[in-house]
C-alpha cells in the first residue's frame, strides 16, 4: 500500500517528436502496462475528477484510486495504490468489478461508494519509458485504445515545482513541442472505448 502526491507536467507529442527524445536521451528499457478503469453508471469519479484503475504489468499489479486534493502552486492528486497479485488482478477483472480488500477500497467506501456498483468501462494498453533527469523523472507514454487511436505522451514528474519546470520547458522548446492542456488517460481511454454489442 502506498499513498502520495502526483506531480507532474506533460502533453501530448507527435510520433516524430518521440523519435527525437528516444534518440537523445538514455531512456530505459520500454515496459508495457495494461490499465482498467473503473466507476459507477453515473460516473461519479470522473465528475469529480478522480479515476479508480486497475493496472497490469508482466508480474505483478496495482489497484490505484487518484483523487484530487487542494494545491494552489501546482496541480496535485492523491493517489492510493495497493499492489496486487496478477490473479487478484485478473480475478477483479473478470468480475467487472475493483478489488474489495485493501486501502483503495477502504477510501472508496469513505467516499460513498460501494464496490459492486463500480464496473470496468474502458481499457488501455501503454509502452512506457523513462529516463532519470537532475529536474525528475521523464517519461514517454506510446498509448493504444481500443477502438485503434494511438497518441505519444511527454510527462515530468517531480518533487521541486521550479527546477522541472525550467527542464521540461527547455525540452520542449528545443524539440519544438507546444504544450497544451491533456486530457487524463481515462478520459482518452472512455473517448476511445469500442462497446461490446
Amino acid at each position: 500500500m502506498s499513498i502520495s502526491l502526483e506531480r507532474e507536467f506533460k502533453t501530448i507529442i507527435s510520433a516524430d517528436q518521440a523519435a527525437a527524445l528516444r534518440q537523445d536521451f538514455k531512456f530505459a528499457p520500454a515496459f508495457t502496462q495494461t490499465n482498467i478503469y473503473f466507476d459507477d453508471k453515473t460516473h461519479r469519479l470522473a465528475a469529480a475528477n478522480d479515476a479508480l484503475r486497475i493496472r497490469v504489468f508482466a508480474d505483478y499489479a496495482e489497484q490505484t484510486l487518484k483523487a484530487q486534493s487542494s494545491g494552489t502552486v501546482d496541480r496535485r492528486i492523491i493517489e492510493y495504490t495497493d499492489r496486487l497479485t496478477l490473479s487478484a488482478a485478473q480475478a477483479a477483472i473478470a468480475s467487472g468489478h475493483p478489488v474489495t480488500e485493501g486501502t483503495v477500497a477502504k477510501q472508496l467506501l469513505a467516499m460513498g461508494f460501494t464496490i459492486q456498483e463500480l464496473s470496468a468501462f474502458a481499457s488501455m494498453r501503454t509502452t512506457r519509458q523513462e529516463c532519470i533527469l537532475p529536474a525528475g523523472k521523464l517519461v514517454l507514454d506510446w498509448s493504444h485504445f481500443e477502438d485503434g487511436y494511438t497518441d505519444w505522451e511527454l510527462e515530468m514528474e517531480y518533487t521541486d515545482h521550479a527546477a522541472a519546470q525550467k527542464q521540461f520547458a527547455a525540452i520542449c522548446t528545443q524539440y519544438k513541442i507546444t504544450v497544451k492542456p491533456v486530457q487524463n488517460k481515462i478520459g482518452r481511454a472512455s473517448k476511445h472505448h469500442v462497446k461490446k454489442s
